[in-house]
């Protein structure tokens, strides 16, 4: 049974998983979409393995899922680098950029998961809780990276909101704001507090949902650009929050019979769901299709309306010649006339 800090953090990784799914599917080749996409994937996975780590009553088995957690937030604060500069004119990063960026991120990954003590040392799991030891050094160099790639996207977004005008500045403050104030209590909680020296993880499993409004505001941010439909996605996170309520019902149900009952809706509502979802995305296409269909014969009429304006200039051209010809045989005729009368006159003298 989990308890409620863990059903808020499967709550927030569901959440997480189901905005990935709809950015990723939206325009996944889009660099803008792309980065948010993998940042909002690596909160979802920090959410899961937090709830791995909470749960988990073997020591190995705790050290593994801490090791998880760490590189999740480590790949978080790299894809909000990353995004930070594509948002919001769409610039694809530098390859070298993104070589360094993840190169090192996972370069850092592997050292965790190639010797799981690498950075935890030791975890002691009690019934209150879990402490944990880490490494000094390598935990300086956790804070190192994640605080370059944190502050170094922070500082671009700002940097960028003072240049902006109109609607892009309004939304990198929204941005900004949001990544400085919940950010900095992620940071507090999530980092500050798990000093090697102060081992305070009782407040370990609020740093997703600290990040998550972060990534609410983002996704707005980049509605307003009209990267997606805002009618399909708000069906698709209406149904969202459907399935994750009525699942959360089915985990959380202490009676059996309630269990069964809350397990029926929660495959109620995901065929329902389902069916909703593919029901707004079918009439948007074919709403987006007649569009197209509206502006290719618009384009049609007016490369038509081209057309016969150069044919009317062509007829005009060509009745112009017509005219012209006509008058000069005729004019031909009148004087051939002329010189035959003129002939005839001096023949009879």
């Amino acid at each position: 049974m989990l308890n409620v800090t863990n059903s808020i953090l499967l709550a927030t990784a569901l959440l997480n998983s189901g905005l990935t799914v709809f950015i990723l599917r939206g325009n996944w080749k889009n660099s803008m979409n792309l980065f948010f996409g993998l940042f909002l994937l690596a909160l979802s996975a920090w959410a899961f393995v937090l709830i791995g780590f909470q749960t988990s009553t073997v020591s190995d088995i705790a050290i593994y899922y801490g090791n998880a957690a760490y590189a999740a937030g480590l790949l978080v604060g790299a894809s909000f680098y990353l995004f930070s500069i594509s948002f919001p004119e769409n610039t694809k990063p530098k390859t070298l950029a993104i070589s360094a960026v993840y190169g090192l991120s996972l370069l850092y990954i592997a050292a965790l998961f190639v010797d799981p003590m690498f950075l935890i040392k030791e975890a002691t799991v009690y019934p209150w809780g879990k402490t944990v030891q880490e490494g000094l050094l390598e935990y300086l160099i956790f804070v190192l990276l994640f605080g370059t790639f944190y502050f170094g996207g922070l500082i671009r977004i700002w940097f960028k909101y003072l240049q902006s005008h109109g609607i892009v500045r309004k939304q990198l403050f929204a941005i900004g704001l949001s990544m400085s104030i919940t950010g900095a209590g992620g940071i507090y909680y999530n980092i500050v507090l798990a000093y090697p020296f102060l081992h305070n993880y009782l407040y370990l499993w609020s740093g997703p949902i600290f990040t998550t409004p972060i990534a609410i505001i983002i996704m707005y941010s980049i509605f307003r650009f009209h990267l997606f439909n805002v009618r399909v996605i708000t069906t698709e996170l209406l149904v969202s929050i459907l399935w994750i309520s009525t699942f959360l019902r089915t985990l959380l149900a202490s009676d059996p019979r309630e269990q069964v009952l809350n397990g029926g809706l929660f495959i109620l509502s995901v065929i329902i769901g389902y069916l909703l979802v593919r029901s707004a995305s079918r009439e948007i296409y074919q709403k987006e299709q007649l569009a197209l269909l509206n502006d290719q014969l618009g384009e049609n009429n007016l490369k038509l309306n081209d057309k016969t304006v150069e044919l009317n200039q062509q007829l005009a051209e060509i009745e112009r010649m017509n005219k012209y010809m006509v008058d000069r045989e005729l004019k031909m005729v009148e004087l051939k006339k002329k010189l035959e009368e003129t002939e005839s006159k001096l023949s009879g003298k």
